[in-house]
């Protein structure tokens, strides 16, 4: 089973593997901003053909679904399903192939010799939906939707928050959650949206002392993303922040007075400012993350075997997986098809790739038994020798793609004919891990060893 969803498109798919059967579901999860279930999905039932085509299925309106493609074997069977919500209704399939039922939401085709393009149609309904929106504090600013009135499926909604003096706008938050930045928060889903504003602050660099004044005063802090930070006023005075979920919330009992005060927390930027404190206050800010240290944000693309070996050119992805099988993309990674279902690879352990630069349909596959080669985007391969050498790094010039350079445990091999002859270019003497091809010269490669760089030169 592979699953997996794509930073690209915001797109969740499904497919399951079992010889000669693959299933390709493909969720578009919002449209027009709400959350629904609106999708198209295909089924394909290959018969071991070599000859593939194109499978293109877009919507009308175009938003409904996010257009998707994959490859199919001529004969197969493509199953095709939309699903359909409150918002949307499916009407009918129209395309360049006849499918058994075109008004059914499920139905299917098999597959022709030539590029297929279909498209789902669907009606808009007038569901009413639901938006309610707050500000905290609620004396921090205003906020209001619109349109006005009633909201039904369709509506472009548009929140606006707009702070008093003496406040800024933070952030939305819906399910607990920040949504938007901006003050103007465009097509929400249905559900209750909160408006958070914080007081603005004295960012000056130089923190004033503390002056006192008759009586004393409750200064709360109230931070957002401030769980656990530590507080130090000007006076000396130091406090942890009591966790609230993420914000970090405490109160301190002080004589009324200015004082000058520091949030700090590993991670965040510190917040600094200054509290004049002649009656109970409360202090709300907002930590910043330091650019470096926000997460990376990672998108499983699939899930199946272990990938050795990953090259890519715009859209067009090869993945090399330790179960001796290959799986291509030509879509950014949305969709895969396993290569051995449609064409005949290598019966060797699939340890490195390389991508011609000049021609995506021409990649080379080095395994435990030698160079492949192939000229039609993996369908069919012929055997490109070195023979018995078990190939661990595999690299193209990118200025002579003729010209490509392998490395075994035995040394280094170079080819000047695009895989057909290959010369023995020696050894270091340690053992090769990685190879770069020189951008100015192809008859240099750089080799990275386990005890450092080579730069080789090739007569």
């Amino acid at each position: 089973m592979l699953t997996g969803d794509s930073v690209l498109s915001g797109i969740e798919y499904v497919r399951s593997e079992d010889c000669n059967n693959y299933e390709i579901a493909v969720i578009q999860p919002q449209i027009n901003g709400f959350s629904i279930v609106s999708s198209i999905t295909a089924t394909v039932s290959s018969n071991n053909q070599t000859s593939i085509f194109r499978v293109t299925v877009t919507s009308s309106p175009s938003n409904v679904a996010a257009p998707q493609q994959w490859l199919a074997a001529v004969g197969s069977t493509v199953q095709l399903r939309a699903v359909t919500n409150t918002c949307w209704t499916f009407n009918e399939w129209t395309g360049n192939v006849a499918v058994n039922d075109h008004t059914s939401a499920n139905t299917s085709f098999v597959m022709p010799a030539h590029d297929v393009s279909v498209v789902a149609h669907y009606t808009a309904s007038t569901t009413l939906i639901n938006v309610t929106v707050t500000a905290s504090p609620s004396n921090g600013g205003s906020v209001t939707i619109t349109p006005t009135g009633t909201l039904k499926c369709g509506d472009r909604i548009t929140l606006t928050a707009v702070p008093v003096s003496g406040y800024q706008f933070d952030a939305w938050w819906h399910n607990g959650a920040v949504v938007s930045r901006s003050p103007m928060y465009v097509n929400p889903n249905p559900g209750e949206y909160t408006a958070v504003f914080v007081q603005k602050t004295n960012n000056e660099t130089t923190t004033p002392t503390s002056t006192a004044s008759s009586g004393t005063c409750n200064i709360t802090f109230d931070i957002i993303y401030g769980a656990d930070a530590f507080v130090q006023l000007s006076d000396g005075t130091t406090l942890t922040l009591t966790p609230s979920g993420f914000n970090g919330v405490q109160t301190i009992e002080k004589a009324c007075g200015t004082y000058g005060y520091t949030v700090s927390k590993n991670g965040y930027t510190p917040l600094p400012g200054t509290i004049d404190a002649h009656r109970n206050i409360t202090i709300s800010g907002v930590l910043s993350v330091i650019p470096n240290n926000i997460p990376a944000s990672w998108s499983l693309l699939f899930s199946n075997n272990p990938v050795k070996s990953l090259v890519i050119k715009p859209q067009l992805i090869y993945a090399g997986t330790t179960a001796n099988t290959i799986y291509s993309s030509i879509d950014g990674g949305i969709q895969w098809i396993d290569l051995k279902s449609v064409g005949v690879l290598p019966n060797d352990s699939i340890i490195a790739l390389a991508i011609d630069p000049t021609n995506p349909q021409i990649v080379y596959v080095g395994t435990n038994n030698g160079i492949h080669k192939s000229t039609d985007g993996g369908l069919t391969w012929t055997f490109a020798n070195l023979g018995g050498v078990n190939i661990n790094v595999l690299i193209i010039s990118p200025i002579n793609s003729k010209i490509l350079y392998a490395s075994s445990s035995e040394g280094l091999y170079q080819s000047t004919d695009g895989g057909a002859h290959w010369y023995f270019k020696g050894s270091p003497g340690y053992v090769i891990y990685s190879l770069a091809a020189d951008l100015v010269n192809p008859q240099i490669v750089y080799v990275g060893t386990s005890r450092g760089v080579y730069k080789c030169y090739n007569q």
